[in-house]
C-alpha cells in the first residue's frame, strides 16, 4: 500500500505546480545547462546543495526558480506530490537514482535528458520525455505538460511493475530458486 503523502515543513514557494530537480548541483549532474536553459516563465525547484551552488544561484537571477538547498526525504516527498513533474538533466550515466526512482512511485512525469538509465527507462516505459541536448529543454516541457496525466500513469505502472518491493522480492526468489537448481 501507498503512505500518504507527506506536508511540506516550509511554505511551498510557488502559486501553480512547479518542475522539480532533486540532486548534487555539480557538473555531472547537468544543473547549470539545464538553468541556463530553462524558460524564465516556467517555475522550477531545485533541491540539493553541490560546488556549483554559487553559479546555480546566478543562473536563476531573472527566472521564475528558486534553490531550496538540501531537503530531507520528508520534505522532497512532499514537493514531489506538490510538483508539476520532475526533470533529470545528469550528463553522466547514472543507474537508479533515488530521486528518480521515488520520482516514479509518486506518478511524476519525468524529463531526462538522453545518455543515462532513467532516460531510457522513460523512452521504455513511456513515463515522460526524453530530450537529446539542452537547447531542447523547452520542448521536452512542453510535451510533458501536454501529456501529464498519461506520463503520471506510465510512471507508477512502471514503478510497480519494475522497481516495487513485490517486483524485487519475486525476481530475488527466482535468483535463488536458479542457484539451487544450478547445484541439484
Amino acid at each position: 500500500t501507498e503512505s500518504p503523502a507527506p506536508s511540506p515543513t516550509f511554505p511551498y514557494p510557488f502559486d501553480e505546480p512547479a518542475w522539480l530537480y532533486v540532486g548534487r548541483l555539480s557538473e555531472e549532474k547537468g544543473i547549470i545547462p539545464l538553468l541556463q536553459s530553462w524558460p524564465a516563465e516556467k517555475p522550477l525547484i531545485v533541491a540539493g546543495s553541490g560546488p556549483l551552488e554559487r553559479e546555480a544561484a546566478r543562473s536563476v537571477q531573472g527566472k521564475k526558480a528558486i534553490l531550496l538547498g538540501q531537503l530531507t526525504s520528508v520534505e522532497v516527498r512532499a514537493l514531489m506530490h506538490l510538483s508539476k513533474a520532475l526533470v533529470f538533466p545528469s550528463v553522466c550515466m547514472e543507474n537508479s537514482p533515488l530521486s528518480f526512482l521515488e520520482a516514479l512511485q509518486s506518478g511524476l512525469p519525468i524529463a531526462a535528458l538522453k545518455g543515462n538509465s532513467p532516460a531510457e527507462i522513460v523512452d521504455k516505459t513511456g513515463a515522460g520525455v526524453v530530450f537529446d541536448s539542452f537547447a531542447e529543454t523547452p520542448q521536452a516541457l512542453k510535451q510533458v505538460e501536454d501529456r501529464q496525466e498519461e506520463f503520471s500513469l506510465k510512471a507508477i505502472q512502471s514503478y510497480r511493475e519494475n522497481f516495487s518491493r513485490e517486483t524485487w522480492l519475486v525476481s530475488m526468489q527466482q535468483v535463488h530458486q536458479d542457484i539451487l537448481n544450478s547445484h541439484l
